[in-house]
């Protein structure tokens, strides 16, 4: 039993938390069984519900229900904008590749959304790329992404970083060498 502070079984917690289960470990017939009604239920909470409806939504990767996910990026608690991102990282869409670039420049999320951007592997470096070359995108978040870039572990992580460090903005010269470190 899942009780709250006041001793009481929370029907949302143990919903959130089958809905969970299932996502992550169910069968493929399971997993079918959490649909849109399901969703919207853990979404109409607060806390809990939403955050584990993130991670739920990311374990299935299923693109009906993608527009919920999209809809828990804007949600207003810090812990359930973590699990967005585990979520995301979990479904690897590319569809919410610049939100989590985006993240970098939040020291709150920063790690979580390097650790999500970096599952997606060697076909993220052009993005990558052409982020930490577009000065319109700011110092803040082009200081970041060299770290990201060195845990891709590939040959050509180190050719975009010593390319940067050649002939790219001085401002970035410290976390490109630390990278590359």
């Amino acid at each position: 039993l899942v009780c709250d502070a006041t001793g009481a079984m929370s029907v949302v917690r143990v919903r959130a938390a089958v809905v969970g289960c299932l996502a992550m470990y169910g069968t493929p017939g399971e997993k079918a069984l959490i649909g849109e009604e399901v969703v919207q239920a853990l979404l109409n909470h607060t806390g809990e519900g939403r955050g584990q409806a993130a991670r739920a939504l990311g374990a299935l990767n299923r693109p009906d229900l993608r527009a919920y996910l999209w809809q828990l990026t804007a949600d207003p608690s810090p812990a359930v904008i973590r699990q967005v991102i585990e979520g995301i990282g979990q479904a690897r869409d590319p569809e919410f590749v610049p939100w989590l670039v985006g993240l970098l420049s939040d020291k709150r999320y920063r790690g979580e959304a390097r650790r999500a951007l970096t599952v997606f592997g060697p076909p993220l470096l052009k993005t990558l790329n052409a982020r930490l070359t577009d000065e319109t995108a700011g110092l803040s978040l082009r200081r970041h992404i060299p770290r990201v870039v060195s845990e891709i572990p590939v040959q050509q992580s180190v050719e975009i970083l010593l390319a940067h460090l050649e002939h790219g903005d001085p401002l970035l010269k410290h976390p490109l060498i630390k990278a590359l470190n």
